[in-house]
């Protein structure tokens, strides 16, 4: 019997719902592998959560197949928008590292009434993204390599 709550009994998802489609896979190939298995054989999820721009997904112990699905998940999620889930025109925002589309971040510019720096992942172009315009820095971005 475990008296100890991981992160995910706490806080449960750590991320935007647009990595709802990455995650929800995993947590179903879980619940279904724990259904027949005594308490110490059950897979345990201790965390889910986003981390540098990316998802990160914590399990107890793991099968092969359940290694590749939280493998592929991890790496897909750099190209999709953490916010709403589009493929499309999706970058890495600057300071808090979050992987996210042009249209999102250009709303949270306006509600925010803050620029926002912004990398587009396809041609590494950096800009900073204002509420009412959006100006592009010269330099080519140096985008950690994930």
């Amino acid at each position: 019997m475990r008296i100890t709550k991981t992160p995910f009994e706490l806080f449960h998802i750590e991320c935007g719902k647009g990595w709802e489609s990455l995650y929800k896979p995993i947590l179903e190939y879980i619940e279904n592998y724990n259904k027949d298995k005594k308490e110490e054989e059950k897979i345990i999820v201790t965390q889910v959560k986003e981390k540098f721009g990316g998802l990160r997904f914590y399990v107890s112990h793991y099968t092969d197949e359940l290694f590749e699905m939280i493998n592929n998940a991890e790496n897909e999620s750099y190209e999709i928008c953490e916010t709403c889930g589009t493929r499309d025109n999706v970058g890495l925002k600057g300071g808090w590292h979050e992987t996210i589309c042009y249209n999102c971040v250009k709303k949270r510019s306006k509600e925010s009434c803050m620029p926002i720096q912004w990398i587009n992942r396809t041609n590494k172009e950096k800009y900073w993204i204002y509420p009412d315009y959006d100006e592009k820095i010269e330099e080519k971005a140096n985008e950690p390599d994930f």
